[in-house]
């Protein structure tokens, strides 16, 4: 995630902000609000993040879409049919059902955070209704991703660019004509994505190191002692996911 949100933040300015800057920046941030604020920064620091994250999954779409010429425009470019479909290429059979089942199981719901996620509501309910409406939501925000990608294909022509510095390349394009510091929320509104869901990988870990690793091999200490040790399993979890 560190290093897919650099590649964004290098391409759309321009590369006057090094992918590997921003990576370091962005570790330091979350490291220092994690440590410091726990569970309840990252649940902050989370909620902000949505709602920018919303926002602009929508805003660049309209913006490119207009320049190639919305859906006709794109269509007269791309002669692939294969590129437009939302079909799979290949024949879905028994071995693609087993993976896609496979990843089920063992993708986010197995993920050291999700408990946590799921229980920072104040009722079991408003812990289902907010992880369900926010997977939704997430779904819904793929599309204008995907449209967006799409419609780049054709805003850039044969010009070469890398891949992961599409979507950045995009709003570095588009987001200045808008708004004076516009392109600054854009960016900030990523970092803030990225970092909240590393931070809750980080206090999670933590915790979990913590509670059934280190306390009981030294049990009988006070609360205070376990928090420090692991303020200083998520420093050291941060260090190695920058790395």
């Amino acid at each position: 995630m560190l290093k897919g949100s650099g590649a964004v933040i290098s391409a759309s300015t321009q590369e006057q902000l090094s992918a590997n800057a921003a990576i370091a920046v962005m570790t330091i941030v979350f490291v220092i609000y994690g440590v410091a604020g726990g569970l309840a920064a990252a649940i902050i620091t989370d909620f902000i993040q949505g709602i920018l994250t919303i926002i602009f999954s929508f805003l660049l779409l309209p913006l490119v879409m207009n320049a190639v010429g919305w859906m006709d425009g794109i269509r007269e470019v791309i002669a692939d049919p294969q590129m437009l479909t939302l079909v799979a290429p290949a024949e879905i059979g028994f071995f693609y059902i087993a993976v896609i089942a496979f990843n089920a199981l063992v993708g986010i719901v197995t993920q050291p955070h999700t408990m946590s996620n799921c229980a920072a509501g104040k009722t079991e309910m408003e812990g289902r209704f907010g992880w369900m409406f926010g997977n939704i939501i997430k779904r819904v925000c793929t599309i204008p991703w995907c449209l967006t990608g799409v419609a780049a294909i054709v805003y850039f022509g044969s010009k070469e660019i890398e891949p992961d510095h599409v979507f950045g390349a995009v709003a570095g394009d588009f987001l200045p004509k808008i708004l004076p510091g516009i392109l600054g929320v854009f960016l900030a509104a990523l970092l803030a994505s990225v970092m909240s869901s590393c931070d809750a990988f980080m206090i999670a870990s933590a915790g979990l190191f913590t509670e059934n690793i280190y306390r009981p091999l030294a049990p009988g200490r006070g609360q205070g002692h376990y928090v420090t040790v692991g303020r200083m399993k998520a420093w050291r979890y941060s260090g190695r996911s920058r790395r």
